[in-house]
């Protein structure tokens, strides 16, 4: 009513009002409580088909260090250019902003710290710090992921591709509008600037024989599915027996 005048009466057992300090109702600052936190995989680090942490690259860029952001992808991925073209990005159908409004373009941003940051690799890994030598048969991304990752571990690796050019699928099976030759030819620069050696026009079994692997401590095969499965199985049968 207009005028009217409420009056508290503290005597009643449901009032809403308390004479006692906060640690009656245990709230407040507790001794016996901490909070902890916990370092769970972001949804689009986890759907990520090679587990880039995409949320520390965000908060790298976020402080103006694309270097750093770019640092990041180099850990898990050796083709950021590439895949930052021409990768079907399953990390936007899991991002948590798309709850809000819309997942972030992380495809985009990949493409972004490719094409703009700098990061000299080659400081960070131990070139040919082991006498094991690794032969990778084929140059696709397959090919050029191995070889990537055996160098920044300290192999000495030989890259063998029958075609003129580095690159397989990706240089054959991609229109040049959707990845350009030149982004491909500078990822592959990084990656052979780690002391991976290419031999290029060279079939195996036809330029050289399989026996003059036999130097090499491990072969790794990459050599795709462009001749069918079935010619594919019956060279692998010919290797191992």
């Amino acid at each position: 009513m207009a005028g009217s005048k409420f009056v508290l009466n503290v005597e009643d057992p449901f009032a809403p009002i308390s004479f006692k300090n906060s640690l009656g109702f245990k709230t407040g600052r507790q001794r016996s409580e901490r909070p902890f936190f916990i370092n769970k995989t972001a949804p689009c680090r986890q759907a990520c088909p090679i587990g880039v942490d995409i949320p520390a690259a965000f908060y790298r860029a976020s402080k103006e260090d694309v270097d750093g952001a770019l640092s990041i992808y180099l850990q898990e991925n050796p083709l950021p250019g590439v895949c930052g073209r021409v990768c079907y990005h399953p990390c936007e159908r899991e991002c948590n902003r798309g709850n809000f409004d819309e997942p972030a373009n992380i495809r985009t941003f990949e493409r972004f710290l490719s094409d703009c940051g700098r990061v000299n690799i080659e400081k960070d890994v131990p070139l040919n710090s082991k006498k094991k030598k690794i032969a990778i048969i084929g140059s696709g991304p397959a090919g050029l992921s191995a070889a990537y990752h055996l160098a920044r571990t300290g192999y000495s690796v030989t890259l063998f591709e029958a075609r003129a050019e580095l690159g397989g699928m990706l240089r054959y099976g991609i229109p040049s509008y959707r990845l350009p030759g030149s982004i491909l030819d500078r990822e592959i620069e990084r990656i052979l600037s780690l002391g991976v050696h290419p031999q290029l026009k060279t079939a195996i079994g036809k330029d050289l024989d399989w026996k003059d692997l036999d130097s090499f401590d491990a072969i790794f095969i990459s050599i795709g599915l462009q001749l069918g499965k079935v010619l594919f199985e019956g060279r692998f049968q010919r290797i191992i027996s």
